[in-house]
């Protein structure tokens, strides 16, 4: 049976630096941190003995098996705080004070105080509550034991990074669950003489040794993704480096501009899956590349900023040779050539390929395409035909509402259509005039793209509702490959823009 800690952050960030490297977060917390939040607890306020037993037997038990949710790492800001205090310079002779002496003491002082330069890594999580699970079964004292410890942790990692700790079953629902493996990633855990090894290092006032290392790796039983659509959620990124703001209503100008830029480094003969085209010019039939902004939207005070643009490749041509022809932006040295975006009276963008590990919640891939029931537009879609339902032009209010209500329904039809065409399940579809999340502009301040020897047509925002959690990048409409019908997953924490 086992038991379990399960670790809710209160603020929605967990605020913890990777033993690695200072410019990057550490997630899920190493069981080893959660050990020390736990010693630290015990040694908090009044010992007590089964406490103690409690921390002698955990850090004897096998590595905990972890089930959490992905989390996107916050933009890395470097800060400068005051140092610590410095002592006061020794005077022999009062009467004697040199001016370099009376400079050193009023160095204490906190507008004179040094600064040195700090990182505080924040994640973000899918899921602001994590579990620690063990195999082993507790003893009820040792039981009494963990629960007063975890009532002591008020927090697991910097001590802004705020937590609920308790003893109970674990959710794993919408979570993943990572265990010791043989091989895979490397976390911190904790193990005998671990609890009087870290005494000992606080007595003289040492920093703690980082412990022992192991490896974890999904668990064998953790279930495959829900379904999704025929785009691969493992797009290329490409991140806008220069400060030129530009919103979601430049998206057509700034995807039709990536496009070009890529096929005209992309050596003879353009395949059709970058270019769209047959070779003798007709469109293509079958699913090809399609280019999308990566915006800041989904939170307070979001802007709509462009933040970067990314490739969404089909499934059916994850093949590594098809980005070979993307990657032609590197040179002999493995550099990243000059790569910017020609915009004509716009000017230039600067662009950069995103390739680390961890990024900015916009700019991960995850943030497109995590598993969710509910999808909101943050570029409007475009119809894939036009509307048979013509409205009157006659002053009958009636009419009028009843040609409306059925044009709506022809929409949405259209809408439920195209989710079944990228393959997924038919939708509950609501059509609105804005977005349900916050930064995106409505239907209205974007500009109408003119399909060839199709004219315009018809676009709105919609928040669609599937009858199971569904997997992205959700594209739809007839603009998905120039970035309109761009969904985002909904999430419990997020709040709707629109009511």
């Amino acid at each position: 049976m086992g038991f379990c800690i399960g670790v809710e952050f209160l603020l929605g960030r967990c605020m913890a630096t990777s033993p690695n490297t200072r410019d990057q977060a550490e997630w899920p917390p190493h069981p080893d941190r959660l050990f020390m939040a736990l010693v630290a607890a015990h040694h908090s306020g009044d010992t007590e003995p089964h406490e103690r037993e409690a921390l002698l037997w955990l850090e004897s038990q096998k590595p905990p098996t972890i089930h959490c949710t992905p989390a996107a790492q916050r933009t890395v800001t470097v800060h400068y705080v005051p140092v610590n205090d410095t002592t006061l310079p020794r005077v022999k002779d009062p009467k004697k004070v040199s001016a370099s002496v009376i400079d050193s003491a009023l160095q204490v002082l906190p507008e004179n105080r040094s600064r040195q330069a700090r990182t505080f890594p924040v994640t973000v999580p899918e899921k602001t509550t994590l579990y620690y699970q063990w195999l082993a079964d507790a003893a009820p004292e040792l039981h009494r034991g963990l629960e007063s410890l975890c009532s002591k942790v008020t927090s697991l990692g910097h001590s802004a990074s705020l937590v609920w700790a308790w003893v109970g079953d674990p959710v794993t629902e919408g979570r993943v669950a990572l265990s010791p493996a043989k091989k895979g990633r490397r976390l911190r855990v904790s193990h005998e003489g671990r609890l009087a090894s870290l005494e000992e290092s606080y007595s003289i006032g040492r920093r703690p040794s980082k412990g022992m290392w192991c490896n974890y790796d999904l668990a064998p039983e953790v279930q495959k993704n829900p379904p999704g659509t025929v785009f691969d959620p493992a797009f290329l990124v490409f991140e806008i480096v220069d400060r030129k703001r530009f919103g979601l209503r430049s998206t057509a100008l700034l995807t039709d501009a990536l496009r070009k830029t890529l096929m005209s480094r992309c050596p003879e003969p353009l395949p059709s899956w970058l270019s769209g085209h047959e070779p003798d010019g007709s469109p293509l039939q079958g699913d090809h590349a399609g280019f999308i902004p990566l915006p800041h939207v989904g939170r307070i005070h979001a802007d709509g900023k462009l933040l970067g643009l990314a490739v969404v490749m089909p499934y059916l041509l994850r093949d590594p040779r098809n980005l070979d022809a993307l990657f032609n932006l590197f040179d002999e040295n493995g550099e990243l050539r000059e790569f910017e975006l020609k915009l004509g009276q716009a000017g230039t963008v600067q662009l950069s390929l995103h390739h680390s590990g961890m990024m900015p919640t916009s700019l991960n891939p995850r943030t497109w395409s995590r598993p969710s029931k509910v999808w909101g537009t943050v570029t409007p879609i475009i119809l894939d035909r036009h509307l048979k339902t013509k409205l009157p032009r006659g002053q009958d209010p009636q009419a009028a509402a009843e040609a409306q209500r059925r044009r709506d329904e022809e929409m949405e039809q259209i809408i439920r259509a195209a989710c079944v065409r990228v393959g997924l399940p038919e939708p509950r579809v609501e059509l609105l005039p804005v977005s349900i999340f916050e930064g995106s502009p409505s239907v209205w301040e974007f500009p109408n793209l003119v399909l060839a020897r199709q004219g315009r047509r018809k676009m709105t925002h919609a928040r669609l509702e599937f009858p199971r959690e569904v997997s992205g990048p959700v594209l739809l409409g007839a603009g998905r490959y120039r970035g309109y019908g761009l969904c985002r997953p909904f999430t419990s924490r997020e709040k709707e823009s629109v009511s």
